[in-house]
């Protein structure tokens, strides 16, 4: 699937419940920028994965900044290189996101 965007048209892609195009999300982001990837659903399976969603991301030619779960929600977290600073430490999320 082709996004109708132009190539690195911008800063931060934010995809919800949705299959995710990395080489697409890849294609639109700005050099150097994020994506954030968010399930209503989540559980320890994303954990037990992480591996597997790391080395998905490094294959689109992105990092795993973030990896963050619940039984209710998911949130994982990539940049095109390290720009993201203090969130790999986890706060870039409140600390009582499960009530969101």
């Amino acid at each position: 699937m082709k996004l109708d965007y132009s190539d690195s048209e911008f800063d931060m892609v934010v995809t919800s419940n949705a299959s995710v195009y990395l080489e697409e999300a890849v294609r639109v982001l700005k050099p150097g920028g994020i994506i954030l990837v968010a399930y209503s659903f989540g559980g320890e399976a994303f954990n037990k994965a992480k591996e597997e969603v790391n080395d998905l991301l490094n294959n689109n030619r992105l990092e795993l900044e973030l990896l963050k779960t619940s039984d209710k929600w998911v949130f994982i977290l990539g940049s095109q290189g390290d720009v993201l600073g203090p969130v790999k430490n986890g706060s870039f999320f409140p600390a009582n996101i499960s009530a969101f």
